[in-house]
């Protein structure tokens, strides 16, 4: 009798597993299940039997039409999802994706992105092809968590305002190229440059400095920094924030210094300047201009130390003065 008793509890169990639904709303999701063979009723009903995706570990539902991808946390065993060229309604849900290892979601209107759980995750394709639509718009992308990350492929990410790698050491590729409206600070100062050979982030007008390990080496173009492919104005620094502000200090000549009456201020051709504070060692506002910065009439200026601001379209640079 205890062994008849065992035996229907297992059976109960296995009938209750197939009885199982996950809800399905898309039905575009779902026509991909039946012509993947996974969905085994063969019909458009809104659900698939959860046996039938539990034990799935790649799945490719690119070019669909899907704008919901709801019931892709039943895919428990999940390690290779391709779902890129869908037009989902903002986002989807990977929470439940704990096993996932490849992510494909390139031009699906992505507008955020959540892989905090996603902590095996090695190969990560989010970014969009020219003439491509739906674009993805995410303006900010978390990969903190994910510190098995191998390669990131995220070109024409338009208003993606900022990418930090440095906490993923086994980074070996990174693709941010063309993110034109957004990208201006890229931090791939993780520790482990040595074997990020391919970085290509080059066609960002808002990029000035990228955060290595080494900035010196980075800037005299040793390996594998010689192997990146980066726009003309980029600067490496160990610490953007000054980094950048160094490089525009060399780039704006004050002259004289010490000064008397006048000073008179050249720059790049490449920097626009847009206004010109001067402040006293107390930070007490002493002058400001918002034109004609080439000459700066300072004769109302006592004698003693000073420091100008010049604000410009790349950063806001601070220079030591001292009037005689």
């Amino acid at each position: 009798m205890k062994n008849f008793v065992s035996f229907f509890i297992i059976v109960l169990s296995l009938i209750n597993l197939n009885a199982q639904i996950t809800q399905i709303p898309d039905p575009n999701f779902e026509q991909a299940l039946i012509d993947l063979g996974i969905d085994s009723d063969g019909i458009i009903n809104g659900q698939v039997i959860t046996a039938d995706i539990a034990n799935i570990t790649s799945l490719d539902v690119r070019g669909y039409g899907i704008n919901d991808l709801t019931g892709i946390e039943d895919f428990i065993s999940l390690e290779e999802l391709f779902c890129g060229d869908n037009n989902y309604n903002t986002t989807f849900n990977l929470n439940n994706n704990s096993e996932l290892r490849v992510l494909e979601c390139r031009y699906c209107n992505l507008s955020s992105l959540d892989l905090g759980n996603n902590l095996q995750l090695e190969y990560l394709y989010c970014g969009n092809e020219v003439d491509m639509t739906p674009p993805n718009t995410f303006t900010q992308l978390d990969l903190s968590n994910n510190i098995n990350l191998k390669e990131f492929w995220g070109s024409d990410l338009l208003y993606l305002e900022s990418l930090d790698l440095s906490n993923n050491p086994l980074i070996e590729y990174v693709d941010i190229s063309s993110s034109l409206l957004g990208l201006s600070e890229l931090n791939l100062a993780n520790g482990n440059n040595s074997i990020l050979v391919d970085v290509i982030a080059y066609n960002n007008q808002f990029l000035f400095c990228i955060e290595v390990d080494d900035a010196i080496a980075a800037n005299n173009g040793d390996y594998p920094y010689s192997e990146w492919f980066v726009d003309p104005q980029i600067i490496y620094s160990e610490d953007c924030v000054l980094g950048v502000e160094e490089s525009l200090i060399q780039q704006i000549s004050v002259i004289p210094n010490p000064f008397d009456d006048m000073l008179f201020i050249e720059s790049d051709p490449s920097i626009l300047i847009e206004s010109i504070h001067i402040y006293s060692v107390l930070g007490e506002l002493i002058l400001s201009k918002t034109d004609n910065f080439n000459q700066i009439d300072v004769s109302a200026l006592r004698s003693g130390v000073y420091f100008l601001k010049v604000s410009t379209s790349n950063g806001k640079p601070t220079k030591k003065l001292v009037k005689r």
